[in-house]
């Protein structure tokens, strides 16, 4: 029984027994149709509703026998119901009404909150069902007032013909069923269909033949004459209403009701039914037809007719069915005609919103079953342009079923940039048609006194939102550079700094035994105690204790040119003392020893960790290598743990002694274990530490996994486990792939092994894919860590996407039409590129590995053996220019800079300050943004390209020239070139012998 019903059972008891308890004895049909008008129903639904034995005789002399239902009303509630009966003397029960009234409130809340509330909302979500459910006497005209002179006269009707005067006339007539009068001295009139002042002009024609006192062309009239309906006009109207609605038949109505307002009678059309195309039959024959969503958007009341005995008004289905979702006035699900396309609807719909983005909108759209045998896709997404659409460039078909979603504009305020710092008047300020370092300066009404010449730091939103620092030169900038007077863009941060936030112009620096050495801005005020805690490090008790405490050194310029030593103790300005407040000037150098770099002795001692044995710290032998760290550790020599071993990789980190600062080496553990492979076994040095590492770090014990069209997951391992096992614990395979390549990767333990993974597939049917199927291929065994992946051979009506972000004309994603569709084709559909592309640094993404492609040759050229075909799930990425490079390394400013056309790298490090002392040209590379590298010279100075990154590198990183190993191989190329020379000279004088 649904909850509404148990409601209105326990609902109609209570007002039964209220009702009972004021004086009726029995159960009267005034009774039930008081509780059939409280709560909304027929007289006879209440009569099938009422629990048996629940109200009628004796009830007064034993209440406590009666049963209420227990399934529907709580016990407590049972109890507080019954315990407000009192007997008075003559037994008769008295009922608390405050009790019952707080049931009937109790009961009313549960069910508002509940069904009746669930039920409303699923048909507000159709346009127009809702407008039903008033009371449909409000909806039209009333005859209790007066009656309309346009009212029709129709069979049944009376009319009350009345002569006054000379003449004294009054009868009552009743129209046919063929539309007739009947008057004496007249004869037949035929009145169907006449309004009340044609009916009385007709007729004042007709009478005033026989009555000629009536007719003032014989002078003054004498005779006065009316016409009226009689009462019985006021009796309703049968008509039958059919069709989708909740409940069709016949329906006794006003006889002023119209077709328009008939439905209010019958509360509207079910969801089935149509608004739009509600039908007037009259005799057989279609005689009107009324489009409801005319009168709900405009009210107006097209082809309203008013109804008459035995019409039949008719509600078709539904026709086409379109959902508008988003940004539109009225979102809602709507019907629409078979004329009518997206244009129309969105009028219908209320139009769109303000904030509607207007290059795209979705349609969602499942395929009508006709076109789903020719494309073999069940859905599929259509976005169309809504500039077009509402210019009526385009006109776009609906299909049954569609929805429609429109998006928003975003919410980030654009073509705009936020000035702060050293500036007048900082704040927000539009960009305009173009904005300009020296133009925003002006807009905020100038510079602060004290400005800072030498940086103006520019943040600039990129279109992924990460964020990207642009440096720039005010000075230069107020010299109209076009390198440093930069054009603006939306969403740019611009600070402006005081000259007293850097103070002297000018840098220093600290090198050594630091964790962080490195050149800084000189800042005022800026003294030796600081610049040693910048360097950091002291802190660590370890590292203090191998710092070399009693001297460190500052290195200053003097006369321009010459540099003197200051020496101090590096305990005491430690400590605040000594030369700790000394204030430092620009060219200032601190450096800080090791005590194993100046006394030249270092603790031989190297450590292991991880998955051995015996982790911890040993002492490094002369000629250490690897393998003796590893046997000394234990556990390489036992087969059972070696298993638990991750082969393929493990870690060095070695310690920089000059710095203090440590670096990580990777590898293969299998190689430097192989006892015919002597290169891999290197030679340790102190504080080498050597990290190892376990299988279950990289994989989970005891599980197995599964990808691909199945219930991906990770599974527990069983004794046993078959392929059949696994694919049935992952919930089976769909059955719209009719067959699937089962691949099983499966590692490899054995170190000396080629390979580290092996591959088994097989073909499989998925019909035979149960638990009692015999198929081999379905029985073999899983072992741990495998992993299993599940491909289709088709992907059946699985729409195939590609998603186009950046700058494109029309970014979204698109579904692959063919098979063969390609790069050039999917960008055409996204309306091509946009003005800020930037070709060189896009990408496409494909299974999460980045593909570089030349973009710009595959739009140029789209028969390129560049262009490619486009797969399932691809990304197609296409960045804007960034406007900036990228230095990092060993040179005096790293960081972003300005891009300047066909600046080269010569420029660009002229820009950065040069190089850095330890830097070495043949160690650094330009990477362009398509991912190819190019390695720098002495003798090259290549262009650099928008987005580029210069690396310089240092040189530590350069392998030393080996003088011997140089002379052999060059004694070796000339020992080759000098037997050849011979071989050919005895080949020639062979030939001339002869």
């Amino acid at each position: 029984m649904s909850k509404i019903r148990k409601h209105n059972i326990v609902k109609i008891f209570i007002i039964c027994l209220i009702t009972f308890l004021n004086g009726q004895t029995n159960l009267n049909n005034k009774l039930i149709k008081d509780a059939a008008k409280k709560l909304g129903v027929s007289p006879s639904q209440i009569k099938k509703m009422i629990p048996k034995g629940s109200l009628g005789k004796g009830l007064e002399n034993d209440f406590n026998k009666v049963e209420l239902p227990k399934n529907i009303i709580d016990e407590k509630s049972i109890g507080e119901i019954k315990s407000s009966f009192k007997s008075d003397k003559s037994n008769i029960p008295i009922l608390d009404k405050k009790i019952l009234d707080d049931q009937v409130t109790k009961l009313d809340r549960t069910v508002e909150s509940d069904s009746l509330i669930e039920k409303f909302n699923i048909k507000d979500k159709y346009f127009g069902y809702n407008v039903f459910e008033g009371d449909p006497e409000l909806f039209q005209k009333s005859l209790e007032i007066s009656t309309d002179g346009n009212y029709q006269i129709g069979p049944g009707d009376e009319i009350i013909i009345m002569l006054w005067g000379d003449t004294e006339f009054n009868r009552n007539y009743l129209v046919s069923k063929d539309g007739y009068l009947f008057i004496e001295n007249v004869g037949q009139v035929f009145v169907n269909g006449l309004s009340i002042d044609k009916l009385e002009s007709k007729l004042f024609k007709l009478l005033k033949k026989s009555y000629s006192s009536l007719d003032p062309a014989s002078g003054n009239a004498t005779t006065f004459f009316d016409v009226s309906l009689g009462a019985i006009v006021l009796r309703p109207v049968r008509v039958f209403i059919l069709g989708e609605l909740i409940q069709p038949g016949a329906y006794n109505v006003k006889s002023t009701t119209s077709l328009f307002n008939s439905l209010y009678y019958c509360n509207g059309p079910n969801l089935n039914g149509s608004l739009r195309s509600i039908k007037l039959i009259k005799g057989g024959t279609e005689v009107a037809e009324i489009d409801y969503y005319e009168y709900l958007l405009s009210g107006k009341k097209t082809n309203d007719v008013k109804l008459q005995r035995d019409d039949v008004v008719f509600i078709p289905p539904r026709g086409k069915t379109i959902e508008l979702k988003g940004e539109i006035k009225r979102p809602s699900i709507y019907e629409l005609k078979n004329t009518e396309m997206l244009y129309d609807l969105i009028n219908i719909g209320g139009g769109l919103r303000i904030s509607t983005y207007m290059k795209r909108a979705q349609i969602k759209r499942i395929v009508p079953p006709n076109e789903r045998v020719s494309t073999d896709v069940d859905r599929t997404l259509i976005d169309v342009n809504l500039y077009d659409v509402m210019s009526k460039k385009i006109e776009v078909e609906l299909v049954d079923g569609d929805e429609i979603t429109f998006y928003s504009i975003s919410d980030i305020i654009q073509n705009t940039v936020n000035v702060q710092g050293a500036v007048n008047m900082p704040g927000i300020y539009d960009i305009g048609d173009g904005l300009d370092i020296i133009s925003l300066i002006d807009k905020a009404n100038g510079l602060v006194g004290d400005i800072f010449l030498e940086r103006v730091d520019v943040i600039r939103t990129n279109q992924d939102f990460s964020k990207t620092q642009i440096t720039i030169d005010l000075q230069k900038a107020l010299a109209s550079d076009p390198a440093h007077n930069i054009n603006l863009k939306s969403n740019d941060k611009i600070t402006f700094y005081n000259s007293s936030t850097f103070g002297p112009k000018g840098s220093v620096s600290i090198s050594g035994y630091v964790l962080n050495p490195a050149t800084t801005i000189l800042r005022r005020n800026l003294k030796v105690e600081d610049l040693i805690f910048f360097g950091g490090g002291f802190k660590n008790e370890k590292r203090l204790n191998e710092l070399y405490l009693e001297r460190a050194d500052l290195f200053r310029v003097i006369d321009g040119n010459n540099k003197k030593i200051i020496s101090f103790r590096l305990d005491s300005v430690l400590a605040g003392r000594g030369i700790a407040k000394k204030e430092l000037i620009d060219g200032d150098e601190i450096k800080v020893y090791s005590k194993y770099e100046v006394m030249g002795v270092w603790p031989k001692i190297v450590k292991i960790s991880g998955t051995v044995k015996h982790p911890g710290t040993y002492p490094l032998y002369e000629n250490m290598r690897i393998k003796d760290l590893l046997r000394i550790s234990g556990g390489f020599q036992d087969s059972v743990f070696v298993r638990r071993i991750f082969m393929n990789r493990a870690d060095l980190y070695r310690k920089n002694l000059k710095t203090g600062q440590f670096y990580i080496e990777k590898f293969n553990l299998a190689k430097v274990l192989d006892t015919l492979n002597d290169k891999a076994n290197f030679k340790l040095i102190p504080y080498d530490e050597v990290v190892i590492y376990s299988k279950s770090e990289f994989f989970e014990d005891d599980s197995v996994k599964i990808f691909g069209v199945i219930k991906p997951g990770i599974y527990q391992h069983k004794k046993n486990m078959t392929l059949g096992d696994l694919i049935l614990e992952s919930g089976g395979i769909d059955k719209k792939f009719s067959k699937v390549r089962v691949e099983i990767s499966r590692i490899i333990d054995d170190p000396k092994a080629e390979k580290m993974l092996d591959v088994i597939y097989f073909d499989i049917k998925t019909v035979k894919i149960d638990k009692y199927s015999t198929n081999s291929q379905l029985r073999y065994k899983i072992n741990e860590n495998d992993i299993v992946r599940v491909r289709p051979y088709s992907v059946g009506t699985i729409e195939k996407t590609v998603t186009v972000s950046g700058e494109v004309n029309l970014p979204g994603i698109y579904p692959i039409t063919h098979k063969d569709e390609k790069v050039s084709d999917i960008l055409k559909r996204a309306g091509g590129l946009s003005d800020e592309s930037y070709p060189l640094a896009s990408k496409l993404v494909r299974d999460d590995d980045t593909v570089r492609v030349s973009f710009n040759k595959i739009m140029r050229n789209p028969r390129s053996k560049l262009n490619f075909v486009v797969f399932d799930n691809d990304e197609i990425i296409i960045e804007s220019k960034p406007n900036i490079i990228r230095i990092l390394g060993s040179v005096n400013s790293p960081g972003l800079y300005q891009f300047i056309p066909n600046q080269r790298f010569k420029g660009y490090l002229k820009m950065a300050g040069g190089l850095s002392p330890d830097a070495s040209r043949s160690a650094s590379y330009v990477k362009y943004p398509n991912g190819i590298s190019k390695r720098l010279s002495y003798f090259s100075s290549p262009v650099v390209k928008d987005g580029s990154i210069i690396f310089i590198g240092t040189k530590e990183e350069v392998e030393p020239f080996n003088f011997t190993e140089w002379a052999g191989e060059l004694t070796a190329i000339w020992a080759d070139l000098s037997q050849a020379y011979l071989v050919l000279t005895l080949i020639v004088n062979q030939n001339s012998n002869q």
